[in-house]
């Protein structure tokens, strides 16, 4: 008995000891992989190549990172990304030509575009040639009567989808409610040519020569007399109405009389149903959408009171919608990249859903890794608003909502209203190029009829966003009016965004570092102080008042305190000097510090599961690096820096113009002012960092 019980003890006392030494046990640090997939690979050398390494980053940063790219290329980081994205989308389209390896809609799509780009490039094309397709419209040069006008106006917009002094729609206001939009038409500057009357006008004058010509064939001494002088004159006086601010309302139709003299409500109506399919025709209860009614009204009454009615001015308007192809190919100063937004134009606006399909062909691969971004930079300017001490607990509550209900808006491929392998027109790409201003007019004109069966689903709000600028932008911009981040196609491509399996050290330097800069504005607005003072105006309340004019004052002494900060280290770094913010107004170079500041510390968020790895400190220092080279990235640009006469001292550096800021300026400052920066780069001591207290 005494022999089991020692033994029982022994064994106890065994497994005792064991699950001692597996409790006390250290368990192994993992080792962190900075660089195994495929893709990474591709980053590092993508970086490596650029960064100069016989440069000293402590000396010359900005050197460091940009002289290998100022070298190379005559465009800045991010402008390059958008000129990448028209050379990949002209090589792809222009390489689809067999019909049976894309769906039929797609392959009408690559053919118009090829022979959109070829008629822009081409060379000895002749006007008579072009100008036979609009013998159709010359009834238009008969008009007489101001009615007789608006009825061709509305013929124009809403079966042919030419837009001249008015852009009427049918749109879908919700899914099951359909109203007319009646817009602003577009100028003639507008269509073409923004930034040269005087080659508007001596092209009008080569086009209405040609077209007087032809004229005088078909009526004789009769033909009517177009004046490009006269024409130009008009379309500068419309021209600010037509761009003016947008005040879009609801009426009720009977608005509709009030906008043209001489013209009844009846007479609208009856203009209007004669071009809309029957179950969407207008009677005196209907409500209509009306942007800016004062400027339409202006625009019409101005046509109105002319001898002719204005029916010269529309006939060119016409030719010009398609003309200005022309016009665009002896005339555009873009260059290959103007060719290719061009055609692209011209293709999204003639065939439908062709946008959305091009992105879906070839478009929005790494969608997916901007949103996981956007998360992190997010719950870094969320955490940022709640340490700043600045703020009042009231705006700093406001500021939370507002950036935490910020959404993102990029451009992905949406839901086609048709499928995709339903037939596309038949289009060769061998036709004869002068042929190509009447095909457009022809394809958008059966465009449009499709558009009055099923209207569009349109939101205000969302409507810039899916606009053509904003895919051809690569500027990362907070939106007030729709309360969105917009995120262009061209900054989510490679070598700005890399896939998800990509360090984040990568996406955050760059597409974080600007995302964070626009959440930023986001949260503090335009107007720092003013968020103190729209204080509520009840009797009684002298206290709460004099508490916020003192936080307003003690907010802008903060802030004087914080600009003297900077202007001290720009000056001692850079020998430069910060332009002083105005009164009540944050100044710019907060939203580029704080912002570097916030995607740094979304790194840091990121990685903080992976301090206790065994590598950590050698994996840390080799992120923050490569976190700020590509920080410095998005500043390299050439830049022409003219020599100063030597008593005559620089103008302080306004961030808000742009472009105009010198370059090293927006790499520099902003890592100067992160001790972390010095540290990475075992730079040596550094002063603290500005910051707003």
């Amino acid at each position: 008995m005494a022999v089991c019980i020692v033994a029982f003890l022994c064994s106890l006392l065994s497994a005792g000891g064991a699950l001692l030494f597996f409790a006390l046990r250290q368990v192994p640090a993992p080792y962190l992989d900075a660089c195994s997939s495929l893709s990474c690979k591709r980053a590092m050398w993508d970086l490596d190549r650029l960064i100069d390494a016989s440069i000293d980053p402590c000396h010359d940063f900005y050197g460091h990172v940009c002289r290998r790219w100022i070298r190379r290329t005559d465009a800045g980081y991010l402008e390059a990304a958008a000129r990448n994205l028209l050379r990949d989308l002209n090589s792809s389209l222009n390489e689809v030509n067999e019909p049976h390896r894309v769906s039929s809609r797609f392959f009408s799509l690559a053919q118009f575009y090829q022979l959109c780009h070829r008629f822009l490039v081409a060379r000895g094309l002749q006007l008579s040639d072009m100008l036979r397709y609009f013998s159709r419209y010359h009834d238009l040069l008969a008009l007489s009567t101001f009615p007789e006008v608006i009825r061709r106006l509305v013929d124009l917009s809403l079966l042919r989808g030419v837009h001249t002094l008015l852009d009427i729609r049918l749109v879908r206001v919700s899914h099951a409610v359909v109203r007319l939009r009646f817009g602003r038409g577009r100028s003639l500057a507008q269509k073409c040519c923004d930034n040269s009357t005087n080659q508007l006008l001596l092209y009008l004058k080569s086009l209405l020569s040609a077209t007087t010509a032809m004229l005088a064939e078909k009526h004789g001494s009769r033909r009517p007399s177009l004046n490009a002088t006269d024409i130009v004159l008009k379309d500068r006086h419309i021209h600010p109405l037509l761009i003016a601010q947008n005040d879009e309302r609801h009426y009720n139709i009977s608005i509709l009389k009030s906008l043209s003299k001489g013209v009844s409500s009846e007479q609208w109506l009856e203009a209007l149903n004669a071009a809309l399919p029957p179950k969407s025709r207008v009677e005196n209860s209907s409500r209509i959408l009306v942007d800016n009614a004062d400027s339409i009204s202006q625009v019409l009454n101005y046509f109105g009171s002319h001898s002719d009615r204005g029916v010269s001015y529309i006939y060119v308007q016409v030719l010009m919608e398609a003309m200005r192809f022309d016009y665009l190919r002896r005339h555009s100063p873009q260059g290959p990249e103007g060719a290719v937004k061009t055609c692209l134009r011209a293709t999204w606006s003639a065939l439908s859903g062709s946008r959305d399909l091009m992105v879906s062909a070839f478009l929005g691969a790494h969608g997916s890794a901007a949103r996981a971004v956007f998360r992190r930079v997010l719950s870094s300017v969320l955490l940022d608003v709640e340490r700043s001490a600045w703020m009042s607990d009231l705006i700093r509550q406001n500021a939370k909502v507002e950036v935490g209900s910020v959404s993102l808006r990029i451009f992905p491929p949406t839901a086609l209203n048709t499928s995709s392998d339903k037939e596309g027109p038949k289009i060769a790409s061998s036709s004869a190029l002068s042929l190509f201003p009447g095909l457009f007019m022809d394809l958008r004109e059966a465009r449009q009829k499709g558009v009055l069966v099923d209207p569009p689903l349109v939101s205000v709000s969302t409507e810039a966003y899916r606009s053509n600028e904003f895919f051809f932008d690569s500027r990362v911009a907070y939106d007030a009016a729709s309360h969105s981040l917009r995120v262009p196609e061209a900054v989510r491509r490679e070598p700005i965004l890399y896939p998800e399996d990509v360090p984040l050290e990568f996406a955050l330097g760059t597409l974080g570092m600007v995302m964070a800069r626009e959440l930023l504005r986001a949260a503090v607005q335009s107007s720092t102080p003013a968020l103190w003072t729209t204080q509520e105006q009840h009797p009684g309340l002298f206290v709460k008042r004099l508490i916020l004019v003192t936080r307003d004052v003690l907010t802008q002494v903060a802030f004087l305190r914080y600009d003297q900060c900077v202007n001290a280290l720009a000056l001692r770094a850079m020998n430069v000097s910060i332009e002083r913010p105005r009164d009540k107004e944050t100044p710019e170079y907060y939203f580029w510090l704080q912002g570097a500041r916030t995607a740094y510390d979304a790194l840091s968020a990121s990685y903080a599961a992976e301090r206790r790895a065994s590598n950590w400190h050698s994996f840390w220092l080799a992120a923050q690096r490569t976190f700020f080279r590509r920080m410095c990235l998005l500043s390299c640009r050439p830049q022409l820096e003219l020599p100063l006469p030597e008593d005559q001292k620089p103008e302080p550096v306004n961030f808000k113009s742009g472009a105009a800021v010198p370059a090293r300026v927006t790499c520099l400052l902003p890592l100067l002012n992160m001790p972390e920066f010095s540290a990475a780069f075992e730079c040596g001591h550094t002063a603290p960092a500005c910051t707003v207290t």
